[in-house]
């Protein structure tokens, strides 16, 4: 525990300063971390392949340390069924909390100078994010089965890349090559050093976003140390929360439940109100964007599947039989 507490100052000493920035004055942290993201990605896919020196039959690429985490060439241990619908519900808040990035575009599309690439910078950016996700979730769980962890980098803590042998009582691997070494720290620890990264970013949008309903239309007189005010109070709330919730899989599984009421409830009532507040005004409330799925009916629809499925979800992660 005082480990935890240790390494929580740290990293609130990095990233609520950070939240103050605005992103222009921290791009070089960006790109550095989005490289590393990248390199991740190749480590992660790169070493389950059989040409990344991880063949089932003659290494134990990811020595058991002793305690037997990975059971390499047992194919009982190994495999995982392609669908499991009954822990539908226990992935799938994590499922749509990926896709929930909207909030962002805004804050990331303002550091562009030259607008008219926007569409054409996000399309590649969805196609490169597609295909790393499609590849680690395919990979992964096809290497390691039901023995992938809830942050499957964990998994890498033993990698030996085939090197190294057992040490005499067999409690550990020793002799392991130094490249290997490399990849198991770098796969293990850089998830959570890229949270440096993405952290900042929640911060600033949601301490604009205060500060556009605080002030409104008087968004463009608010000082800056005005707006490190509620960019503070948008950063050190979730870092006080951590110290009294400590577990990732905890996190994520109520934090993804919250995805179904940002992505389907918020906004379907934002436009069922924005149509009625067109109509009150006599305003025109067809749009370029119009389809045949943009009524008052599909917005409601849509609300009430919100509202189920987060209920739903809410009740089985409470009364759930979920380990921990």
């Amino acid at each position: 525990d005082a480990d935890y507490y240790i390494y929580a100052a740290i990293f609130s000493i990095i990233v609520v300063p950070l939240s103050c920035l605005e992103l222009e004055e921290q791009v070089f942290v960006q790109l550095l971390l989005t490289a590393g993201r990248l390199i991740m990605v190749a480590f992660m896919v790169g070493t389950v392949l059989p040409w990344g020196g991880s063949s089932l039959e003659d290494k134990f690429s990811f020595g058991y340390h002793g305690s037997n985490d990975y059971d390499n060439g047992n194919e009982e241990s190994m495999s995982a069924p392609l669908f499991h619908f009954a822990g539908l519900y226990f992935s799938f808040p994590i499922i749509l909390w990926s896709f929930i990035f909207h909030h962002s575009i805004p804050v990331l599309s303002n550091q562009i100078e030259d607008k008219d690439k926007l569409g054409w910078i996000f399309r590649v950016s969805f196609i490169i994010l597609g295909i790393a996700y499609l590849l680690v979730g395919l990979m992964v769980g096809w290497y390691f089965g039901k023995n992938v962890k809830q942050s499957s980098n964990l998994n890498w803590k033993y990698y030996t890349g085939g090197t190294g042998r057992l040490s005499e009582d067999g409690s550990e691997y020793i002799d392991i090559a130094w490249w290997a070494r490399f990849i198991s720290t770098f796969v293990v620890i850089f998830p959570a050093v890229d949270v440096i990264s993405a952290f900042p970013l929640h911060a600033i949008t949601l301490g604009n976003n205060l500060v556009g309903c605080v002030y409104g239309d008087r968004v463009a007189e608010v000082k800056r140390r005005t707006s490190i005010l509620f960019r503070l109070l948008s950063s050190i709330p979730p870092i006080i929360g951590s110290l009294f919730v400590k577990r990732l899989g905890v996190l994520t599984d109520y934090a993804g439940t919250l995805g179904f009421v940002i992505a389907l409830c918020f906004p379907a009532l934002l436009f069922i109100y924005s149509q009625r507040k067109a109509y009150c005004k006599r305003i025109r409330r067809d749009t370029f964007y119009k389809t045949f799925l943009t009524t008052e009916y599909c917005a409601t629809g849509l609300f009430v599947m919100g509202a189920i499925l987060t209920f739903l979800v809410l009740m089985a992660l409470l009364f759930g039989d979920i380990d921990y």
